[in-house]
């Protein structure tokens, strides 16, 4: 079995085949790259002496199996607020391979790095890559505006993994100077975010189906968290701190299906905060603020129909009004929206691939 040696402590992996040839990859699971308590910033993990075993995929972020409805094979399995985690597959632990970061998707309410159909043995092995899926905390627990809360916890987690992942990509025969960040859906939302920062210290990024338009500004973002401190039942967030984690995920779902048609259907989400994202990505392309980095995009034209057997059916005012909200960063306005909305048949799932996907 591979044993590695991290900056916190050893880990013993296993050895699996995957590939023409049936390639042998190297992989551990469930690997700490950071430690937080509820609503604090990230910190190295305690270090350890003995050989810690990494050969099952760490925790998910809490999350509701049913927010939103399941997509075959993304159901989280065991779950923990202690789940600032990596998964990493390697061809080998010597050499300076290039190594690719996995930020999984969810609305930035679900999904996990360990899930079976991110198993990344394949890519590790077919392309000579090192792979390492990492996880983040979702929902309230990592975009919470309140005050006494760190801003965009998620992604400061997600630059904590960066920063691990440089300190350690030798270790697994990677080069900490070719990192790429890949993400889907929301995981390529919380890069698009991440490249709003200068000294983001990544060689490169590839986005599959992100929006860039989906940004929080801070009123907005404090809106959100007031209604799920509310619908919790405390005063503030010092309060939501203590709250049992089941009573906490019934309060951000609750907040989602109330605030959908005012905020949009991902009301939990990167804001604007002067720090870990200085400006909206859309911005900060259109002033040539985004970290100069090589950027790949790619969008998937009918991406939503994975929703369409759960999507709700809804009035059109209801409709457009949602809509409007998530097109404004598009400068589109209500009778363009309406116009659009009815072009498409009115259907709900289409609309919302065309104005997210853009």
């Amino acid at each position: 079995m591979p044993t590695i040696q991290t900056t916190a402590g050893p880990i013993v992996g296993t050895t699996v085949h995957a590939g023409p040839g049936s390639r042998r990859i190297h992989s551990f699971g469930g690997v700490p790259y950071a430690t937080a308590g509820r609503f604090e910033v990230p910190r190295p993990p305690d270090p350890w002496t003995e050989r810690r075993a990494a050969v099952a995929p760490g925790a998910a972020p809490p999350q509701r199996a049913d927010d939103p409805p399941i997509v075959p094979g993304l159901a989280a399995g065991p779950m923990s607020e202690a789940c600032l985690t990596a998964e990493i597959w390697t061809p080998s632990p010597t050499g300076k391979r290039p190594v690719i970061v996995w930020i999984p998707g969810g609305a930035f309410r679900t999904g996990s790095a360990g899930l079976p159909v991110y198993d990344g043995r394949h890519l590790a092995a077919e392309r000579g890559v090192v792979v390492i899926g990492v996880n983040y905390r979702l929902g309230a627990l990592g975009f919470l505006a309140a005050e006494g809360v760190p801003t965009n916890l998620g992604l400061r987690d997600l630059l904590a993994a960066i920063d691990w992942v440089r300190a350690n990509a030798e270790a697994f025969g990677g080069d900490p100077d070719r990192i790429t960040l890949m993400g889907e859906s929301a995981g390529a939302g919380a890069i698009t975010h991440l490249l709003t920062r200068p000294d983001l210290p990544v060689a490169g990024a590839i986005v599959l189906s992100g929006s860039a338009t989906l940004t929080l500004d801070e009123s907005t973002a404090q809106k959100v968290a007031q209604r799920v401190i509310d619908l919790a039942g405390v005063g503030d967030a010092a309060e939501l701190r203590g709250v049992d984690l089941e009573r906490l995920l019934d309060a951000q779902v609750a907040t989602v299906a109330e605030l959908a048609a005012t905020v949009g259907a991902m009301p939990l989400h990167p804001w604007v905060d002067g720090d870990i994202v200085p400006i909206a990505p859309l911005d900060a392309a259109a002033t040539d603020r985004l970290t100069p980095i090589p950027l790949v995009i790619g969008t998937t034209a009918e991406e939503m129909d994975l929703y369409r057997a759960t999507m709700p059916t809804v009035p059109a005012d209801y409709a457009v009004r949602m809509l409007q909200h998530t097109a404004a960063p598009l400068g589109l306005g209500e009778e363009q929206v309406r116009s659009g909305y009815a072009a498409c048949g009115e259907d709900l799932v289409t609309a919302i691939g065309d104005v997210t996907l853009q």
